[in-house]
């Protein structure tokens, strides 16, 4: 019998290994991958198409134009493209990002022919009433009035804005009259100029039968669809950060601040970039991490404060949040750069080094181990250009850090010059 008084004996994760899609080309030249894995009658289909935020000419015009796919085609209402992915028990969710909207399809598998017509219909033949723009225009718009009485955001758009230059597409931000000047016609334009099958990539996981195949090729891979069939180009743009130091947004009745820190790093391809992502999770990626336990812990300046590697086609800059009271702005700064200082000046710790890597490898499998979540790994690699060895390359260099390469990296990177700090909430005058 199993002695359940006793630990079970801890053993060292192995190497990281996911597997590897089929990549193929249908009839009509749209790339596709499968990923045959699961045990179960389910399969999902993603449509990724390069229409996301950096291909817009209009501010709104990409995440309107995904959000209101399933709000109508030529022969189906809104209400009826519910009630038949429901009929159907299949779920269609659009994702609109900076880089592109993916439009994805979870299904039976003896459903998938019925439940992609639906799909197929909504990427071909969306029509955008204008009955259905203006209640989810105004639905969205009276949440971004709310949204903007927030400190967070606030010192988030300021942080941005800043950051990368007004000009600059991660820092350009909608107001009022972005909202009331977008029309029906500007999602039509948006969807016939980047919704075609020549700016497209699909992905089918889960159960992955022949027949499966057959059939999605047989809805959008035989002939060429949309009006414009040549890919989507994204021109870089350049960044254009404030000399400031400092920004500072003022709301009079806050009764607490909001606080976001940040500097360039390096990108995703540069041979530093894994064990740095390990030093960013020691430092502030973790309920354990250096900032947590000072600044929240020890402090008590703040319920929650954190260090992020952000990541977006120009650019890759570390981002650190936080909120506290209005008294605790400066000595929650003061704190920060005193955490960074001391990853230069003093050596970390084996045991914090081991614990650090364990919760990132624990975390990557637990991301990775549904079958139905691998190919969103794939998806990401692919629209990032960083390489399918990119996650174990990863995985398998952080693993392999030492405290030594560490001390060194902080060295290089975790320096105060070229930060930018975004502050939001009530100014304190220093007595």
């Amino acid at each position: 019998m199993l002695d359940r008084t006793i630990q079970p004996k801890l053993s060292p994760l192995g190497d990281f290994v996911l597997p590897v899609p089929e990549d193929s080309t249908f009839s009509n030249n749209i790339p596709v991958s499968v990923l045959n894995v699961g045990g179960q009658d389910i399969v999902r289909v993603d449509i990724v198409i390069n229409a996301g935020k950096m291909h817009q000419e209009k501010l709104l015009v990409s995440y309107f134009t995904g959000m209101m796919l399933k709000e109508g085609t030529s022969t189906m209402s809104r209400q009826d493209i519910a009630e038949k992915l429901d009929f159907y028990g299949s779920w269609m969710v659009v994702q609109s990002t900076t880089i592109y909207t993916c439009v994805t399809l979870f299904s039976l598998n003896k459903y998938l022919k019925e439940s992609m017509d639906i799909v197929v219909a909504a990427i071909t033949d969306s029509q955008f009433p204008d009955e259905q723009l203006d209640k989810f225009r105004q639905i969205q718009y009276h949440q971004w009035l709310v949204n903007n009485e927030k400190v967070e955001v606030m010192s988030n758009r300021a942080f941005h804005s800043n950051f990368f230059g007004s000009e600059h597409i991660c820092g350009r931000y909608a107001d009022d009259a972005d909202y009331n000047q977008l029309t029906n016609d500007d999602l039509k334009h948006f969807f016939r100029k980047h919704y075609n099958s020549g700016n497209c990539r699909i992905y089918l996981s889960g159960m992955v039968t022949d027949k499966v195949v057959a059939d999605v090729e047989r809805l959008v891979g035989t002939t060429s669809w949309g009006q414009i069939s040549e890919p989507t180009r994204y021109i870089p743009q350049t960044v254009c950060k404030t000399s400031e130091k400092r920004v500072f947004v003022e709301k009079k009745d806050a009764t607490q601040s909001a606080v976001k820190m940040g500097k360039m790093l390096i990108p995703r391809k540069h041979p530093d970039y894994a064990k740095l992502r390990l030093l960013m999770s020691l430092f502030g990626g973790s309920f354990s991490s250096r900032l947590m336990s000072n600044i929240r812990e020890d402090k008590g300046y703040t319920y929650g404060i954190n260090a992020s590697y952000m990541h977006v086609p120009d650019a890759s800059y570390m981002l650190i949040s936080s909120e506290c009271d209005n008294l605790y702005v400066e000595p929650l700064i003061a704190e920060v750069y005193k955490e960074m200082a001391l990853l230069r000046d003093v050596k970390i710790e084996e045991d914090e080094l081991r614990q650090v890597k364990n919760y990132l490898q624990g975390d990557m499998m637990r991301t990775y181990e549904d079958p139905l979540t691998m190919i969103g790994a794939y998806i990401s690699m692919d629209y990032n250009n960083v390489g399918r060895g990119h996650l174990a390359r990863c995985f398998n260099e952080a693993n392999a850090a030492t405290t030594e390469e560490l001390h060194l990296l902080a060295q290089k990177y975790f320096t105060e010059d070229g930060f930018l700090e975004a502050i939001a909430g009530k100014k304190i005058n220093k007595s």
